[in-house]
């Protein structure tokens, strides 16, 4: 959703920043909401939406498309109004994808990424750090490769449906030999 809390903007902020070296790249954004004009134009101002797709709401399965060929993930959130990112399930995606994730350091996040080995953490609302972080995965693509299957094997790891379910298991057992 293109809502404050997301960070958009800084996503826009940093890719301007980036553009100017690495004039090539593009951005894309996946979602919809109220701040859809509001992004259109501050990258128009900076002088970036040539380069960036705004793509609206998009079906999973695309989304899971559009991922795998992505070459770095974006989690640019913000505090706001007093909300701050859970556990993040685009950053989930990309990382099961083997994409590395760039996220901001609040919330859940910090718990699902450990800054350098399996993703980064910048401080929520750094543009310019974000921008760094890009630069880095993007002229660095075997580091960016080694921490995107570093993220995959932690959320095969933790978060597979087999993990889960055995979770869940052990807990009923758990329960169960109190009751006998």
């Amino acid at each position: 959703r293109l809502v404050p809390k997301n960070g958009v903007h800084v996503a826009i902020e940093a890719f301007a920043a980036v553009h100017r070296k690495v004039p090539e790249v593009s951005l894309w954004i996946a979602g919809d909401g109220p701040l859809m004009g509001e992004l259109r134009a501050l990258a128009d101002n900076l002088g970036v939406l040539h380069r960036t797709r705004f793509l609206g709401n998009v079906a999973r399965c695309d989304m899971l498309t559009l991922v795998a060929g992505a070459q770095l993930i974006l989690i640019p959130s913000v505090p706001c109004d007093g909300v701050v990112e859970a556990t993040s399930i685009a950053a989930l995606e990309g990382m099961a994808a083997g994409k590395p994730v760039i996220a901001s350091n609040i919330g859940g996040l910090t718990e699902l990424i450990k800054d350098g080995v399996d993703g980064k953490l910048v401080t929520a609302g750094d543009s310019e750090r974000f921008a760094i972080e890009i630069l880095s995965v993007l002229r660095n693509p075997a580091s960016a490769s080694v921490m995107g299957c570093r993220a995959r094997e932690k959320v095969m790891r933790e978060f597979s449906v087999e993990t889960w379910v055995q979770r869940i298991v052990e807990i009923y057992e758990h329960v169960l030999q109190r009751k006998r």
